[in-house]
């Protein structure tokens, strides 16, 4: 961008050539009659002109701030999908646990349609990457006959406050719904690792009381990417959100992140920020209905068939959304809150990415 100080003179130096021109030009007309004189003129009024203009064609700045990962994070627990061999490998489980159970009703939320298992098939990790893939397959489990697959993984990790990165691809076909998301760890959700697994979690919160945070998902427009929050003032509808135009989600990878503190919740693609949560702002008020977020808070990645991902194609065969790595950072003052008594002391080494599943409105409270 052109800075104050060079528009400033750009200013000026147009004035006194418009008074040049009508003081001037006349004279120099007359004296000289110059064909050449006079073209010169008239190209440096037109150059200055343009250039006093120049911001209107200097290429657009990035939506938001800028914001890499700042000094004072410290990296805290992670995935990095590290396994190099070709052929898949289980997920991690140390890091993940996969969430099966159907909730009450046989059926998951928002109209979707498919079943979540535990098979290598649906996740699995291999050539540096985690693949959580949704596959076309009639699969019985639990009494009843599903005519997709995927996989839900609910991390063993929960913490207060900090970063999250999250580089992922996404499925280009249509009636997929990947997300990659966040759940208040006291969730009351029957077959959740911090509820019924081993990651037990007393007093159980229903949401959206419990709050949840939508690092992104991506809905039946393939060239966008959303962000969002749900608490109980919102009543679970998605009144709160960004969104922002992402022509290649699903050709490359990209950063996916939050930054979480006290106050607001900032949503970053590459790095960029693009949409802040601030209950405050929203509401004017900051209590348990705006801001559950200021206890441990899970991660989550899935592949959602139908429901927000819209209608499926008859010949969709399979999708799959491909994580690089999944890093959580905080800063120094802070200290990891909650993780679950069996998960590594030490921040594993692998990382895992992408996965956003998120609740709608047919979760009740």
């Amino acid at each position: 961008m052109v800075t104050i100080a060079f528009k400033n003179l750009l200013t000026k130096s147009l004035i006194l050539a418009t008074l040049f021109k009508r003081n001037m030009f006349t004279l120099i007309f007359r004296e000289f009659k110059n064909r050449q004189i006079h073209q010169l003129i008239l190209s440096c009024s037109v150059l200055l002109m343009l250039c006093l203009n120049v911001e209107h064609t200097i290429a657009q700045p990035a939506i938001g701030d800028a914001h890499p990962v700042s000094t004072d994070y410290k990296l805290v627990w992670s995935d990095e999908f590290n396994e190099t061999d070709a052929d898949p490998l289980p997920v991690n489980s140390n890091n993940w646990f996969h969430q099966t159970q159907l909730p009450d009703g046989q059926n998951w939320f928002n109209g979707e349609v498919q079943h979540y298992t535990n098979q290598t098939a649906n996740s699995s990790v291999a050539n540096g990457n985690l693949s959580i893939t949704a596959i076309k397959e009639q699969y019985t489990d639990q009494g009843v006959t599903k005519d997709y697959t995927s996989a839900r993984l609910n991390s063993k990790f929960a913490f207060t406050y900090g970063r999250v990165d999250i580089s992922a691809k996404l499925p280009p076909e249509a009636g997929t719904w990947p997300a990659l998301w966040m759940l208040g760890k006291a969730i009351n959700e029957d077959g959740g690792y911090w509820d019924e697994g081993p990651g037990q979690t007393a007093n159980s919160i229903n949401w959206p009381l419990v709050g949840e945070i939508d690092i992104l998902e991506q809905f039946t427009n393939k060239n966008e990417v959303t962000s969002a929050i749900h608490n109980q003032q919102s009543s679970g509808n998605t009144e709160n959100k960004g969104s922002l135009p992402l022509a290649t989600s699903t050709t490359q990878f990209h950063k996916y992140s939050i930054i979480w503190n006290e106050n607001e919740i900032q949503f970053l693609v590459d790095d960029q920020e693009y949409w802040t949560y601030n209950p405050v702002t929203e509401y004017g008020v900051k209590n348990e209905n705006t801001w559950p977020f200021d206890k441990p808070q899970y991660l989550l990645m899935n592949i959602a068939m139908g429901g927000g991902g819209g209608t499926i194609p008859t010949n969709f065969a399979s999708a799959t959304m491909e994580v690089d790595y999944v890093r959580v950072y905080q800063q120094d003052q802070l200290l990891v809150a909650n993780a679950p008594t069996d998960a590594p002391s030490a921040p594993p080494t692998r990382a895992a990415e992408d996965v956003i599943s998120i609740y709608g409105e047919a979760y009740g409270t």
